[in-house]
């Protein structure tokens, strides 16, 4: 008989593991293997999404978060989970809501991030046995009673093939994009360049729009980018962006460059390439709110207005992917 894990047990256990965490980090055998595994990610990288989660496990954070909700009162459900590599760590808020909805967790991790996930799933479990009986990592079944899956739109079409009559969460190809007016702050720019360029550019987070209202300073942004610390990018970026400009130069498109990003002057918001920011123009506010409307099912966040500059790789606990409220959802199921 499946049965759940009382709530307060887990957020025990989550301010035990937050503090623990705190204290010792990732070991560094992990650090080097999920790096091998995964050259896409760096030390960085992993301290940063580590740092990021972390955020969540605090007594307040807990507690404002799962206030929303109430508490499970049938048997958990199973649910698959397939996640994504592109980020470290980035299925782990799946595997948590999962749990905190009083279910029961069934994890397909990505090859990309296996590693990562399965030892941060693993340090939780000790200090909370019961999870044992809840995460299960492996292939998903084709019985579960819910799944949660998160790829690009050709992998969105499989799974629908795959498990067309499980209700399910399909996550996409979305983009991010950000608001650079004339008001912007010095340090406001500065943190835009990480909202851009933090993990590759490759979250679905990472603002790779920019919308631009009259005044904005590009002369400062230039320096703000060119003087960005080479130590949080990975050479692979760097080498796929000079080969991005080699390519740009063949097929004569206007561009503007610095070692690390190229900026593409576009009419219309859409997915980038590695390593190009693409910078829409903007007359007036009006023009600005008609193309956040028509484009809103493909943004993932907009960074200067409902996510502050710098903060677009920093979701809080009830940021949801998608907007989808994953917590209800999982609730109810």
């Amino acid at each position: 008989m499946r049965v759940s894990i009382p709530r307060y047990l887990l957020v025990e256990s989550l301010l035990k593991l937050g503090k623990k965490l705190k204290k010792e980090g990732i070991p560094e055998s992990v650090i080097l293997q999920s790096v091998e595994h995964n050259p896409w990610y760096t030390r960085y990288y992993i301290s940063y999404s580590l740092k990021a989660i972390l955020s969540w496990f605090s007594e307040d954070s807990l507690a404002q978060f799962l206030d929303k909700y109430p508490e499970r009162d049938k048997y958990p459900a199973e649910v698959g989970i397939i996640t994504a590599g592109n980020l470290p760590l980035v299925g782990f808020h799946d595997v948590l809501i999962t749990l905190l909805s009083g279910n029961r967790a069934l994890v397909k991790p990505s090859h990309r991030d296996e590693i990562l996930l399965q030892w941060l799933v693993g340090v939780w479990m000790e200090l909370c046995p019961q999870l044992k009986k809840q995460v299960c990592f492996g292939k998903i079944p084709s019985h579960v009673d819910f799944l949660i899956t998160t790829g690009s739109n050709n992998t969105a079409r499989y799974i629908e093939a795959e498990y067309r009559n499980t209700p399910k969460i399909l996550r996409k190809n979305r983009f991010s994009v950000a608001i650079a007016g004339s008001e912007m702050l010095e340090s406001e720019i500065e943190a835009l360049c990480d909202d851009i360029l933090l993990y590759n550019g490759l979250g679905c987070r990472n603002v790779s729009n920019l919308l631009i209202l009259p005044g904005f300073d590009w002369e400062l942004f230039g320096e703000k980018i060119s003087r960005y610390s080479v130590e949080r990018l990975n050479p692979l970026y760097l080498e796929r962006v000079l080969h991005q400009r080699s390519l740009m130069e063949v097929l004569d498109k206007p561009f503007q460059s610095w070692q690390n990003l190229i900026v593409e002057p576009e009419e219309n918001l859409g997915i980038s390439s590695m390593g190009v920011l693409r910078t829409i123009q903007i007359l007036n506010e009006a023009e600005l709110l008609n193309m956040l409307t028509h484009n809103r099912s493909n943004i993932q966040c907009i960074v200067g207005q409902e996510t502050a500059f710098g903060m677009a790789q920093q979701p809080g606990l009830g940021n949801f992917a998608d907007n989808l409220d994953t917590m209800a959802i999982l609730t109810n199921i």
